[in-house]
């Protein structure tokens, strides 16, 4: 369908996250295979293996470069770099080996960099030595010991060099400190939102929605802003 607000071809409903069609008239196209198609008639214009458990993409501003997002379903996330003319592998540095992404990669104002946000479930929840004794609750709702806890990771990926720079993300919680809402899904998988201001700046968004802008290169360790335990309440997404 059109969507009318860009005058772009969306494909919402017949493919998902799985076809877009491109600027130069092609579409690409991630299944089995990653295919450039032809369009109006489809026809296949290239074709490579789609990296396994490949669930979505994202497309470079300049329409030169392709990252395809991977889901095992089971935990595991990663993503492959391809290039677009002629399509070829370009890396597969990062692979399926991080914890759930809940936003997708990034590209750098240039394109030479790539960044993603991977995190791990209940992070506040301390060890199991520390848990309460005889608690009768989820272990989601358990409340943090305090200190300095890991959020999530920040991964920038020079392609140019096809290096990965990883920085923990880490939160100062008081002791006793939950979210309101354990099973919210923005307090399980890193950033919800990554940008680039410029190659040499990054912006990531925390669940509470406050923006953090942070300067490359990254150190190991970043401590982020302690989180409001309420989050905001999501917009609709309209797709009428």
């Amino acid at each position: 369908m059109w969507d009318l607000d860009t005058g772009k071809l969306r494909f919402w409903d017949a493919w998902g996250d799985t076809v877009r069609f491109l600027e130069s008239g092609m579409l690409v196209a991630v299944d089995g295979n990653i295919s450039l198609l032809s369009w109006p008639d489809l026809a296949t214009l290239e074709s490579v293996d789609a990296p396994y458990m490949a669930e979505t993409f994202v497309v470079s501003p300049s329409e030169k470069i392709l990252v395809v997002h991977q889901n095992d379903g089971q935990g595991m996330n990663g993503y492959e770099v391809f290039s677009l003319g002629p399509l070829t592998k370009r890396s597969d540095h990062i692979g399926l080996c991080e914890d759930p992404m809940y936003s997708m990669p990034v590209f750098s104002p240039s394109e030479r960099y790539v960044a993603c946000s991977p995190g791990g479930d209940y992070f506040w929840v301390p060890d199991e030595a520390d848990w309460p004794q005889d608690w009768d609750k989820d272990e989601a709702e358990i409340p943090s010991t305090g200190g300095q806890i890991r959020f999530g990771d920040l991964l920038v990926h020079d392609l140019a060099t096809d290096t990965v720079a990883r920085s923990r993300l880490r939160f100062e919680l008081e002791p006793g400190w939950v979210p309101q809402d354990c099973w919210d899904s923005r307090w399980h998988y890193g950033a919800i939102d990554l940008k680039f201001v410029a190659d040499e700046h990054i912006k990531l968004r925390l669940p509470d929605g406050t923006w953090v802008e942070l300067a490359l290169p990254l150190p190991d360790t970043v401590v982020l802003p302690t989180p409001n335990r309420e989050l905001p309440r999501q917009p609709s997404v309209d797709r009428s």
